[in-house]
């Protein structure tokens, strides 16, 4: 699912090859096009900015997220064992609940397994584009509730 791709892409992005372009390994539904070798630390950064970006535009993004995410009925295994952990520590929730622009500006500033159960709540995949592309269009989310 989503988040087996995307850490997936995350750890090619941390142990890619020496060149711009790195092979997909068992991304769910891959084109088998070429992925670019992006940090990791870079793709979590701009994977937190559109995050800011959305929950400022929408206010109610995460619970609406949620929402969907528990609807969904399709949930892999593997995330719904993830969220119990995740979900039962009151210091991550708290963290995810208070989550803006004005609470995190960069990665230190969010724990990595609140900044994980942000993820699993908001996004379904990620998915990492050619270095052909442009920056801004190399790295693509496909959001758990679409954009407006």
């Amino acid at each position: 699912m989503w988040a087996i791709s995307c850490f997936i892409s995350t750890e090619q992005a941390d142990e890619g090859p020496e060149d711009d372009l790195a092979e997909c390994e068992g991304c769910p539904s891959c084109t088998g096009e070429e992925h670019a070798d992006i940090a990791a630390d870079v793709l979590h950064e701009y994977v937190l900015a559109r995050v800011l970006d959305r929950i400022e535009a929408e206010p109610d993004l995460m619970q609406r997220s949620i929402l969907a995410m528990r609807e969904e009925g399709e949930l892999d295994p593997d995330i719904v064992a993830e969220l119990g952990p995740l979900e039962s520590d009151p210091s991550i929730v708290s963290q995810v609940n208070k989550l803006s622009r004005a609470t995190v500006t960069t990665m230190d500033d969010i724990e990595p397994k609140a900044f994980r159960l942000v993820i699993l709540y908001l996004i379904h995949r990620i998915y990492v584009g050619g270095p052909s592309l442009p920056p801004d269009q190399q790295i693509r989310i496909l959001w758990r509730i679409p954009e407006l």
